[in-house]
């Protein structure tokens, strides 16, 4: 989910001429650590995984990121951070944890009853899956709320569906 999500965020950003840019954990920690100062001519950065770069950062190394995060600022250039963990689940000392709970924070949960045939119909679409009418209510009544159950759900139809050639 979060994933789609940055990618969509990303794609609105152009779709409003912005210039965002798109990065993963492991090359936003590459980007911190190495003070990339390119980055602050951008307009947006947004960051998929970055608890990659929280989770290897030790206790009392978190100069160069606290450092990055104010010359963003600075520049004026938004950043927009997904992870898979909330904020008390990361392992960074307090000048990080202040940083990071200054900013806005969302939690993708799972779909409402109201939303998942919706949600399943679009996962299933963009795995080539074609689920008419009943096939989706059958989907429906048989797969867990949350999105990693579907997509497990979704990935074992498909492949049934190759290996059985229907």
């Amino acid at each position: 989910g979060k994933t789609h999500m940055s990618i969509a965020l990303s794609d609105k950003l152009i779709s409003r001429g912005m210039k965002p840019v798109w990065l993963d954990g492991e090359d936003f920690k590459k980007v911190v650590l190495a003070a990339d100062s390119s980055f602050f001519e951008k307009e947006t950065l947004v960051v998929d995984d970055s608890d990659f770069l929280f989770e290897h950062l030790q206790a009392g190394d978190s100069g160069p990121l606290v450092r990055f995060f104010e010359l963003l600022r600075l520049n004026e250039v938004g950043l927009v951070l997904f992870s898979s963990k909330s904020i008390a689940d990361l392992p960074c000392d307090d000048h990080v944890i202040s940083r990071l709970k200054a900013c806005a924070q969302m939690q993708i949960a799972a779909p409402d009853f109201e939303s998942l045939q919706k949600v399943v119909d679009k996962m299933a679409k963009q795995r080539g899956l074609a689920l008419g009418g009943r096939r989706l209510s059958f989907l429906e009544k048989r797969v867990s709320r949350e999105i990693f159950e579907i997509e497990n759900y979704l990935e074992r139809l498909d492949h049934l569906s190759e290996v059985l050639g229907k």
